[in-house]
Parts: structure tokens; sequence; C-alpha cells
């Protein structure tokens, strides 16, 4: 009898504890229930880009879950590669050298239009290793990839990709010496196209 007074009151003491005190079963890098992180609905379907998305697979081979616990933040930030998205040594140093990019040369990116990452025309999108929010537009006119034609050599940064947001990489990436807007208002790039 008093055993069962005893646990009697474990049980509504116990009760009332876990009542208060809960905890989430939910991961902490969840995805809020309208994250662009993960991409669009649908792949755009501009004529400018069709080709570079038809190997893509939105998360790689990762779950929605998954995808957010490896490549999202804590804050709901996406984490990027090290050393700058290049392929890496066995000892964790970057594969680049130095190189020109000669006038006349078309270049360009996904994403928004100030940066100082750019890729040979046409570089599969899977090729690029670049997270699948850049294919959300941020306003209904906004553009999610912009064509940029050189007016003059420019000394880059340049290398082979690594895999990264579920991607294989492998294409080229170019760090400029500064971003498109300034090099663009430099004339140095002329902004050619976008989509």
């Amino acid at each position: 009898m008093i055993l069962a007074i005893v646990i009697h009151l474990m049980l509504l003491v116990g009760g009332a504890f876990s009542e208060s005190f809960t905890t989430s079963t939910t991961p902490i890098t969840a995805p809020p229930p309208t994250t662009t992180r993960l991409g669009p609905t649908a792949l755009p379907s501009d004529v400018l880009i069709n080709s570079m998305l038809e190997n893509y697979h939105q998360l790689g081979r990762e779950c929605p879950q998954g995808y957010f616990d490896t490549f999202v933040n804590y804050t709901g930030a996406n984490t990027y590669p090290p050393q700058q998205g290049f392929r890496l040594y066995p000892n964790g140093t970057q594969i680049f050298s130095r190189t020109t990019i000669y006038n006349n040369t078309l270049i360009d990116r996904f994403g928004g239009y100030n940066s100082t990452y750019v890729s040979p025309v046409d570089t599969p999108y899977e090729q690029r290793s670049i997270p699948p929010s850049n294919l959300v537009r941020r306003g209904e006119n906004a553009s999610i990839y912009y064509r940029f034609l050189t007016l003059r050599d420019i000394e880059v940064e340049s290398g082979a990709i690594a895999p990264w947001y579920g991607q294989p990489g492998g294409g080229i990436q170019y760090i400029l010496p500064d971003t498109t807007g300034v090099l663009v208002g430099n004339g140095w790039l002329q902004d050619v196209d976008s989509a």
C-alpha cells in the first residue's frame, strides 16, 4: 500500500515536472515552414539557364532535414565551404592559381548581383556547388542569374570547385579582384544578360 502511494506521488510530481520541462526532439536546424534555403519549389525554366539545370538535383542525396543539418547553421544561414570553395590538397590548403580572364570573355554567376565569385559561362549548376537558395527570386522581377562580358584582361584566382551543398562540384570558379557591381561601374565588366 505504501509503495502504491509512493509510485502515485512520483507520477504526479513527475507529470508536473514533465509538463514544465519538456525537451524538444526537433533538431536545432529544423527548417522554418517558409524557408527559401531549400530552393524554389520548382526549378526556374528560363531559356538562358535551362541547360545548366539539366542534371541538377536540388538537395543532392539529402532529405530536407539532412540538408539543413549539414549545410545550414544554427542561425539559419548557409554554411559555406572551407577555403573559399576551392578543392583542397590533403593538408587542407586551396588548390588554385592566379590567372587572367582575357578581354571579351563571357563569365556568369547565380545568386545576387554583387559578388566576387563567377564561373565560365554555362558551367552546370551542380558543378558550381552553390546553395539551392541561389535559385530563389528575391522579388517579382528579380534576377537569379547574371552574364557579364569582360572589357579588359582581369587577374583572378582560379581553380576547381569543391563538392558542397550535396553537389559534386568540379566546375571552375574565378574570384574577381572586386565585386561584379564595382567592376561594371569601373568599366571592367559589362552586364550583358540576366534571368
